[in-house]
């Protein structure tokens, strides 16, 4: 085999095959390949000119990785592109994207029930970073749920998670936004809450959680811990039991040394060498999960393909979770698909961005899908595409903004899911109600989109039209409102134009003007 570098192992259910990828020194991109335990038999599994990295064995037969294959860059980093989950056959055919996200899925982990845990960074209407949380999904890409952390900044990215064996808690590297090479370790408990402090532990308490610090406060997950040493950074734990888990710490010099490790502090080296050591797992069958039922309904593939079934979004109630909002308010909820980036300038043409798309931080490329009624009872029911990223609002009777969600969602081919409103939780039912949702009486209702069609919103497209047709003749030409605000399209700050700067005002920290 050609020199190059590797990434991640994975074992089999038997312990007899390992799941690696590789890219050799002469190719440009990481493929996916297995080998034999005892060293025999390597194959080479994936073949493109994209990355394909972290992949893990399902209990199905299929192989979950996460891969650039969707065609999309980074936000906020015009050089970057998004890696996210996919899955195939074991022989590596049949590669399916099973991932919504516009950035990047990190280092996906299979979980005691079946399901997949991983980090998902995302900013729907919110900061470009900590917003590097854990999510859960089924190996056929139903059922995404956030299972710690999206609305918290303390970690600042949540990452490497493992089940702890015979538990239901979580293990984790939190690591920097930027530096997510080095870390503190911690636990998560999801029975005792979604979002910092609850249900978070802090193992290694002598490192503070990277580039964050560690927040208002600070629990530990032993009140006897010592560290056994001086140490800079700790990455990749691999729990063992509720007490024990092998670690890669750096101490004195600047490699990664494996360590057997307890919550106390207590640590014995297992291994040092001329490089880094990483990501270690016990050589040794492990219980394979039940599989989870595969629902979605696969596209062909190839030239002749079809395009893919939508899938169903319902709730019984969209004002749970909105305690605030009148009943009775809200009339309409609408659909907004937020577009991935699918090209780069290669260099960051405002603040962070490349290209840039908005004054306002790293804002993403929006399209309106459409709007459906919300019933008398708060219930909806309605198709939406499927692979898509969305997000909703609750609109008033003059389709004014109530309510707006900050985060995405998305369904597979043919999945039908519901929620029990917003914020909901994963222990939460719907409240009691005399019957059926009126919007389950009937089948779900197509979105209406918008007069202009779904086209991505733009302001040179829609709104300075408008202000040209209606405005321009006071303030555009010889108009006497000109010497006020001059609503004629120039050349601005950057890559912004006039008005478009004026009308916008103030953008806080990314303000150019």
């Amino acid at each position: 085999q050609k020199p190059g570098s590797f990434w991640r192992p994975d074992l089999s259910f038997d312990g007899r095959r390992v799941l690696f990828c590789f890219k050799p020194h002469a190719d440009k991109s990481f493929h996916l390949y297995e080998i034999g335990f005892d060293g025999k038999g390597l194959k080479q599994l994936t073949h493109s000119d994209y990355d394909d990295i972290d992949p893990i064995y399902l209990p199905d037969g299929h192989i979950m990785f996460t891969t650039t294959r969707g065609n999309s860059y980074v936000r906020c980093g015009p050089f970057i592109y998004s890696y996210i989950l996919a899955r195939c056959d074991s022989d590596g055919g049949n590669v399916y994207l099973v991932s919504h996200n516009n950035e990047p899925d990190f280092v996906p982990s299979l979980m005691d029930d079946g399901r997949v845990i991983y980090s998902r960074w995302e900013y729907t209407d919110k900061a470009l970073w900590r917003v590097q949380s854990l999510w859960t999904v089924n190996p056929d890409g139903t059922r995404v749920n956030v299972f710690w952390g999206n609305q918290s900044i303390w970690p600042d990215h949540v990452s490497q998670p493992r089940q702890i064996p015979g538990s239901h808690r979580v293990m984790f590297c939190g690591v920097g936004h930027h530096d997510w090479w080095s870390g503190s370790v911690g636990i998560l408990d999801q029975q005792k809450g979604f979002n910092f402090p609850d249900g978070l532990t802090k193992v290694t308490r002598d490192q503070p959680w990277p580039e964050c610090g560690n927040g208002p406060v600070d629990p530990g997950e032993s009140e006897t811990y010592h560290a056994s040493g001086q140490f800079s950074g700790y990455n990749a734990p691999y729990p063992l039991s509720d007490e024990d888990f092998l670690v890669s710490a750096r101490g004195s010099g600047r490699r990664f040394r494996l360590y057997l490790m307890d919550v106390d502090g207590n640590r014995d080296l297992v291994y040092e060498g001329l490089h880094d050591v990483l990501h270690a797992m016990p050589a040794k069958p492990r219980k394979r999960p039940k599989a989870r039922p595969d629902r979605v309904a696969w596209p062909e593939t190839g030239k002749d393909r079809k395009p893919s079934q939508p899938g169903v979004l319902f709730s019984a109630d969209v004002y749970e979770g909105v305690p605030d909002l009148p009943r009775g308010m809200a009339k309409y909820l609408r659909v907004f698909q937020q577009d991935h980036k699918t090209y780069s300038t290669w260099n960051k043409t405002y603040r962070h961005s490349g290209p840039a798309v908005s004054i306002v931080q790293e804002e993403a490329v929006k399209r309106i899908l459409g709007t459906v009624p919300i019933e008398e009872d708060g219930s909806v029911n309605f198709k939406v595409p499927a692979g898509t990223a969305m997000f909703f609002q609750l609109l008033d009777e003059n389709y004014r903004c109530l309510q707006t969600m900050r985060s995405f969602t998305g369904v597979m081919p043919g999945e039908v899911r519901g929620c029990t409103g917003c914020h909901e939780k994963h222990s939460d039912a719907p409240r009691s109600t005399s019957g059926m949702p009126l919007a389950l009486k009937d089948p779900p209702k197509d979105l209406t989109p918008p007069p202009w069609g779904i086209e991505s919103i733009s302001y040179e497209r829609f709104v300075q039209p408008a202000l040209d047709k209606y405005c321009g003749e006071c303030h555009q030409g010889d108009g006497e409102g000109r010497k006020q605000l001059d609503l004629t399209l120039r050349p601005g700050h950057g890559p912004f134009k006039q008005p478009y700067l004026t009308l916008v005002g103030p953008a806080g920290w990314g303000n150019p003007v």
